[in-house]
């Protein structure tokens, strides 16, 4: 009897340390997939214009169809945090337009983004050395078009 209860004691442990094992990976695995880019909205704070370059929509970036310059802070204040979402694979799709953040005539910051393709949605931009790549959401893609206009 002794050695029943010792066994049904090590499968009780082993059972409860692959749940408690599972449940740290999935929380590793959330947490993981949540980063974002907060420094993003910093480096963009003393901005006082953004330029946004539409190209044709279609992946390559050798035609320029529209420009829009945007003074409105709250405008350029939402696509930073917008564009510092949650980080995800470095895609290599095209771009459909760039976003260019300006103080005192001066780039302080510049975004790339695809967005007319919904399996590679996303920005891209190079912040304190390091490339970034991260989800461009609904909310975005409908700012973006909506200043196009």
């Amino acid at each position: 009897m002794l050695v029943s209860t010792w066994y049904s004691y090590r499968v009780f442990l082993y059972i409860y340390s692959m749940k408690l094992l599972a449940i740290v990976i999935c929380c590793l695995i959330f947490v993981s997939c949540k980063e974002s880019v907060p420094q993003l909205t910093t480096a963009i704070t003393n901005a006082d214009s953004l330029a946004i370059n539409y190209f044709k929509g279609d992946g390559s970036m050798d035609t320029v169809v529209a420009v829009r310059i945007i003074a409105d802070k709250n405008k350029m204040n939402q696509l930073a945090k917008l564009a510092g979402g949650h980080t995800t694979e470095n895609f290599d799709c095209g771009f459909d337009g760039s976003l260019h953040f300006f103080k005192n005539n001066q780039v302080i910051q510049d975004i790339q983004f695809r967005m007319n393709d919904e399996a590679c949605a996303h920005f891209s931009f190079k912040l304190q050395g390091k490339l970034y790549s991260t989800a461009l959401s609904a909310e975005a893609k409908d700012l973006l078009l909506s200043l196009k206009k």
